[in-house]
């Protein structure tokens, strides 16, 4: 290999623009979610995580407490949960005109994010050992509008 020359290297570009295949690359024919300028791409994991915590808190009260569910979690069996959901959301299929419509049926209110909060500050006050008094006083009021928002739905 010539140093600072270049023509070997000039040769392997030459060879390898040779060995491209004729056709273009491949291109969707529709965009990509995250450019489309619909609702977005990254903000519909938000709108998943905040049902899917509404979603389980629901199954929580009804499965006999998080207790109980958590500790089915922690042994790596999902069949209560499963069932659960099975019986009020994968049922319902595409019955429902929208996600909200889903979640009234299954868990008798609107999309909220309440139960998010709650999970937020249960999970986040115990990793970073804070004053449960402190996170409540913290959340209050967001936990307040979120209780008023579905109230009025």
């Amino acid at each position: 290999m010539k140093v600072g020359g270049g023509s070997t290297r000039d040769a392997h570009r030459a060879q390898r623009a040779a060995a491209r295949p004729p056709f273009p690359p491949f291109r969707p024919s529709s965009p990509h979610p995250a450019r489309s300028s619909v609702v977005g791409y990254f903000p519909t994991y938000t709108l998943g995580a905040v049902a899917a915590a509404q979603l389980y808190e629901k199954a929580e009260a009804e499965l006999g407490g998080g207790v109980a569910v958590a500790a089915d979690i922690k042994k790596g069996d999902f069949s209560r949960i499963k069932a659960w959901l099975n019986t009020n959301v994968h049922a319902r299929g595409a019955k429902d005109e929208s996600l909200d419509a889903l979640l009234v049926a299954a868990t008798g209110s609107p999309l909220t994010a309440v139960p998010f909060l709650r999970g937020v500050a249960k999970k986040y006050g115990a990793l970073y050992a804070l004053d449960p008094a402190a996170v409540d006083a913290a959340l209050a009021p967001a936990l307040a509008r979120a209780e008023a928002a579905v109230a009025a739905a």
